[in-house]
Formats: C-alpha cells, sequence, structure tokens
C-alpha cells in the first residue's frame, strides 16, 4: 500500500459530483429579507437635520495619512533592515534564500555562453514543472531533456525543483550559510556538479513521485549514491546528479564571474584562472545583486532571451502549464474511468470538512 492510500472506500471523481451539488444546495445559507433603506427627510426636517464634519480637513487627512504611512515603513525597515544589494550583504543578512541573486545569475550563465556558448537549454517550459524561487530555468542540454523526459512520464503529477543550475555567486553563499538554514552538505563554490547544470534539487514528495522516472533518465540519487538507497542517514535527500552526458562546467562558472567583474572593474582587476580562491571570493561579496552594469563581455540579448522570460511571458508560460495540467488530469481521470478503475482520493480528503469547496480543492490538487 502507498503513502496515499487510505482506508475509507475509493470513489471515482464522477460519482462525487451528484453529493458535491446536493451539498451545495443543502448548505446554502437561507435568503434573509433586508430591511428597506431609510427614506431621506423632506421638508422643514431636513433642513433642521444636524450636518457632521471632520474635525480635519481633506488636506489635513491626507497628510496624516502619509505620515502614518512613512512611520509604518519606517518600521519595516528597522524589522527587515535596508535593502540588500550585494552579495556580502545577503550573506549577511542571512535569508535562507538565493532568490535575489537572480539577475546576477543570468549574467553570469550569460557571461559562460560568452566563453564557451550552446550550452544550456531552458526548462521553463515544462508543463509540470513547478521551479521553487531560488531555481534557475534552464540546465545543461542534455540534463535539460534528461529531466524533460522525466516530467513527461507524469504529466498529471506536479515536479518541483527547489534547485537547478546554479551560480558561483549561489554556491558561495549556500556554502557560508553552511550549518544554519538546514543546510548540511554544500560543496565548495567551483566544484558543486549545481555549477554544471548537471544537478537538481527536489522535495521529498518530488524525489517519492518521481524517483524511479528520473533513474530511468540517467539521474542519480544521492541517497543512492552514497547511502545505499535509505533516507535514513542520507545528509542530502533532495539531490540529483547527472550521469550519462554532459560537459565539467564548474571552473567555467568561476571563470565568468572573474571575466565579470574585471570587465566591471579594470581598475581592481583579479587573476582569470577558474579556481575560487581568497581573492574571488571578496569581489563575490561585492558583487551586485542585480548584476554589474557593464553586464556580459558580448552581446547576450538572444542568449538571455532563450534562456529566460519576462514577467508577462512567465505569467503566460504559467498559464498554458495550469491548462495542461488539467488536461493531463482529466486525460487520466478518463482512462482510469474506462478502466474501472477508482480515482485515488487522498485521505485528508475524507477526513477533512465535506463542504463542497474543500471537496473540489482537495480532488482537483491531487
Amino acid at each position: 500500500m502507498n503513502d496515499t492510500a487510505s482506508a475509507h472506500p475509493r470513489w471515482p471523481r464522477f460519482a462525487l459530483w451528484p453529493i458535491l451539488l446536493l451539498a451545495a444546495s443543502c448548505g446554502a445559507d437561507p435568503v434573509e429579507e433586508s430591511a428597506p433603506p431609510p427614506q431621506p427627510m423632506e421638508g422643514p426636517e431636513a433642513l433642521t437635520r444636524p450636518v457632521t464634519t471632520s474635525s480635519r480637513s481633506l488636506a489635513e487627512a491626507m497628510e496624516a495619512q502619509q505620515q502614518a504611512t512613512e512611520m509604518l515603513e519606517g518600521a519595516m525597515r528597522e524589522v527587515n533592515g535596508p535593502p540588500i544589494k550585494t552579495v556580502g550583504e545577503l550573506v549577511e543578512r542571512r535569508t535562507c534564500s538565493t532568490e535575489l541573486t537572480y539577475p546576477l545569475n543570468i549574467q553570469l550563465a550569460a557571461q559562460m555562453n560568452c566563453i564557451r556558448p550552446g550550452f544550456f537549454e531552458p526548462v521553463s517550459d515544462v508543463g509540470n514543472l513547478d521551479l521553487g524561487p531560488a531555481a534557475n530555468p534552464f540546465l545543461q542540454a542534455p540534463a535539460a531533456q534528461a529531466l524533460r523526459e522525466a516530467a513527461d512520464e507524469r504529466p498529471e503529477v506536479t515536479l518541483s525543483l527547489n534547485s537547478s543550475w546554479r551560480s558561483v555567486a549561489q554556491q558561495h553563499i549556500l556554502k557560508r550559510w553552511k550549518g544554519s538554514c538546514g543546510i548540511r552538505v554544500v560543496a565548495d563554490p567551483g566544484t558543486s556538479h549545481h555549477e554544471s547544470g548537471l544537478a537538481i534539487d527536489v522535495p521529498t514528495e518530488t524525489t517519492r513521485d518521481f524517483r524511479d522516472h528520473l533513474k530511468r533518465e540517467g539521474w542519480v540519487w544521492y541517497c543512492d549514491a552514497t547511502n545505499g538507497g535509505r533516507t535514513s542517514g542520507c545528509r542530502d535527500r533532495p539531490h540529483y546528479t547527472y550521469k550519462r552526458s554532459g560537459e565539467d562546467l564548474r571552473s567555467l562558472n568561476v571563470l565568468a564571474f572573474q571575466k565579470l567583474w574585471n570587465h566591471a572593474h579594470p581598475d581592481d582587476p583579479i587573476q582569470e584562472s577558474g579556481h575560487y580562491n581568497r581573492a574571488t571570493a571578496r569581489r563575490l561579496d561585492k558583487a551586485p545583486l542585480e548584476g554589474f552594469a557593464a553586464g556580459p563581455t558580448c552581446d547576450s540579448r538572444q542568449f538571455i532571451a532563450e534562456v529566460t522570460q519576462s514577467p508577462e511571458e512567465r505569467a503566460l508560460t504559467m498559464a498554458i502549464k495550469a491548462h495542461q495540467h488539467i488536461e493531463a488530469s482529466l486525460v487520466r481521470a478518463h482512462e482510469l474511468a474506462a478502466a474501472q478503475r477508482p480515482v485515488p482520493v487522498p485521505e485528508t480528503a475524507v477526513k477533512a470538512s465535506w463542504s463542497p469547496a474543500t471537496l473540489l480543492t482537495q480532488l482537483f490538487d491531487m
């Protein structure tokens, strides 16, 4: 019996519609007659009605509102601190997420492409893929194809990624956060397979749903490689490495930052060795999260357009993904119904409130 099995009888999804409709009709609140609106006063009585006015003029009220807004913003700054602008500030603030490095990440990937073009392939168009806030939307091409194949094997289930290709800036931050933020295992900058675009981190539920599919496509689970496939005692459960093909780009990731820094700071150059060292670490701490104003050393507009999306395009992609996910779920429901097999209903759907809204939400979130 799998983890989602329930001791309660399982019903086909279509059998629940009469129950939902009945519950919706029976559970509706009775319509109460509202009191008639008060009639306006007429004649001499209206002339003697007292007129209420505010103790402050509109201008005074607006000024007070502005002062209150400024006080609130000031209080929020005291709680959250000043805006985070550099990698070093993000390290010190210890937010436990590297999502703020995204603009810098894109510049670093573009600089890698300037040095050795053609390695990366976007994955943001995979219909059932859910990229976490710190996951960059591309991998090295063979790994991207393997991830796509694994996701396509279960189109009705969401494949979540917490991390994908990772910049040397992200690796630098995570290394500094080791021992906090739940980080127990992290490679030194310049040595992680994430920096080659050949590794992904997935949450536990995704591992359970996609482990076999990922393994068939060439992804090696960390717990298989280091702990005999056991989750107990496995130090990095989310981690998968793609082993079938691909190139080692880890030193190229470091070299890209060194070139990017020297392009932006010709007065403070560092050695372009591809090795992560103290000089590189110090410059990484000074690197702006929004990226360098000078940009990469080559025209990267086409590359950036290919591997990233504008907010409008991202919203459209998410809408398309949602449509594809619903479509795949309906196809699977029809297949199960045709085979006269009941659609699995999570145990939480049976134990939870029987309101129509709750049932609908749980059924379509399966």
